[in-house]
């Protein structure tokens, strides 16, 4: 960051797992800033961080320059987070370029209905950057994910319900 000078204005957090948590306070601390979570998965998971603020859904926030608007999409975790920022989604572990994220049998329904709301609210155009790459390269487009990506094609959730996801 020093070197490309980037100045840190928040830390935005997907989901509580520690591959996507564990600089968080550290951050937050040497750079003095924020760090963002839906209620949802501070409350279910119990989490504390330092200068930890709540987001809900659809409810924006600006951070400098920038307007965020969290999308809550659940499935991987109860409170799982996308992140809109201008046409650029922030999609953590709920969808991949390739696929989405490991979910609890008992959440698939959840996931399904997510990735349901993200077709619908999202432009085609809207650039998709996941927490982790499987071999496609991050920042294609919805439009790509609606050819390539199974997930993203299923019309019926009884499809999703009886898949080996999460299994």
């Amino acid at each position: 960051m020093n070197e490309n000078n980037i100045i840190l204005k928040a830390v935005l957090i997907t989901h509580s797992h520690s591959d996507h948590t564990d600089l968080a306070e550290r951050f937050a601390e040497s750079r003095d800033v924020s760090i963002f979570m839906s209620s949802t998965e501070i409350d279910t998971y119990k989490i504390i961080l330092m200068n930890l603020k709540r987001v809900e859904h659809q409810k924006k926030i600006v951070l400098g320059d920038f307007v965020v608007t969290p999308l809550i999409t659940p499935g991987h975790t109860m409170g799982s987070t996308c992140y809109l920022i201008e046409n650029n989604l922030f999609s953590g572990d709920t969808a991949f370029i390739e696929g989405v994220g490991i979910c609890h049998p008992n959440d698939t329904e959840k996931l399904y209905l997510s990735i349901q709301f993200l077709k619908l609210k999202l432009a085609e155009t809207t650039m998709f950057w996941p927490g982790h790459s499987f071999g496609k390269s991050p920042g294609k487009e919805l439009s790509y994910l609606l050819r390539n990506n199974v997930y993203f094609q299923l019309e019926k959730k009884n499809i999703l319900l009886n898949s080996e996801i999460g299994k």
